[in-house]
């Protein structure tokens, strides 16, 4: 196009960021930054900004801030790219005061902006600004979006507050399955496998699917209860779903049969699992030591 002196527009400009910034070329992506302000849309055009802004913030907030800071004609969009920039990156108490000021100069937020904006109260457990979110989200009537819903959940079972998370969740008029994922493993961040374990029941009687990240996270939930029915149930619903050919998940349900003694059991599941990895071989020989079968470890090890 350059060679023959076609002139590119900004939407042009913008593909190739586009390109550059999934491929992960920082050189090109600075040619392509240096081309764009001698064109004048860094100046000119917010949106490449914006492109430049979530391109820059995978390796280097510095270059990411100054694009931001330098644009005089900030939308929406690029507000929210900054928010989710500082997030991405772990800066939190950055991305706080950037929403703040987002809400002092009035800027519309939708429910996709303040689902960007919750993962920051979650990691960092601040409850506080978690609530001021979770009431922005009712005021902007947004709250009723699932995804919303779910984040809001996620932030108070992050934040220790485990029954304001079920306050949510029982309400939900449509639950899909993050919804289920999110409560499930909220509950086990808690210290709640008994909860975990019910919630399981229910998510199965009602219907819905589960996918493996729920099923490990139930596994996980077995391990501090010592009921062998239960361990049982998951070894053949691991089976009935086909999950067996998942090695993590099978070598972490092995592990909860060899914590509680259940050679012959873990065995079994061992003798089942046709791919094996190291994790799997050693969690199979350290069963065999604890139970005192020392002849057996050592004809696994071998």
């Amino acid at each position: 196009m350059l060679v023959n002196n076609q002139r590119p527009n900004f939407v042009t400009v913008l593909s190739l960021i586009k390109v550059i910034g999934e491929i992960g070329l920082r050189d090109m992506a600075c040619g392509i930054h240096g081309f764009a302000i001698k064109m004048g849309f860094v100046e000119l055009e917010v949106s490449v900004v914006t492109m430049l802004v979530g391109v820059y913030s995978s390796w280097d907030m510095r270059i990411a801030w100054k694009l931001f800071d330098e644009m005089p004609n900030r939308d929406v969009v690029l507000w929210s790219a900054m928010v989710s920039a500082c997030v991405k990156n772990g800066d939190y108490v950055e991305a706080f005061e950037l929403f703040k000021k987002m809400q002092f100069w009035g800027l519309q937020l939708n429910h996709v902006r303040v689902v960007s904006i919750l993962p920051a109260y979650a990691d960092l457990g601040v409850m506080k600004f978690g609530k001021e979110i979770h009431g922005f989200s009712i005021k902007r009537v947004i709250y009723s979006h699932t995804n919303v819903q779910n984040s809001i959940m996620d932030m108070y079972a992050k934040c220790g507050n485990l029954k304001a998370s079920f306050l949510i969740f029982n309400r939900m008029l449509k639950k899909d399955l993050v919804s289920w994922r999110s409560m499930i493993h909220g509950c086990l961040e808690n210290e709640c496998p008994q909860k975990t374990l019910f919630l399981f029941s229910n998510m199965r009687s009602c219907g819905s699917e589960m996918d493996e990240c729920i099923m490990r996270e139930v596994i996980g939930a077995s391990s501090q209860l010592n009921e062998h029915l239960i361990r049982q149930g998951l070894h053949g619903l691991v089976l009935k779903k086909g999950y067996i050919a998942s090695v993590s998940m099978v070598t972490a349900l092995l592990q909860v049969y060899a914590n509680f003694g259940s050679v012959g059991s873990a065995m079994t599941l061992f003798d089942q699992l046709h791919q094996k990895d190291v994790v799997a071989w050693s969690v199979m020989i350290a069963a065999y030591a604890q139970s005192g079968q020392h002849g057996d470890a050592f004809d696994t090890l071998r």
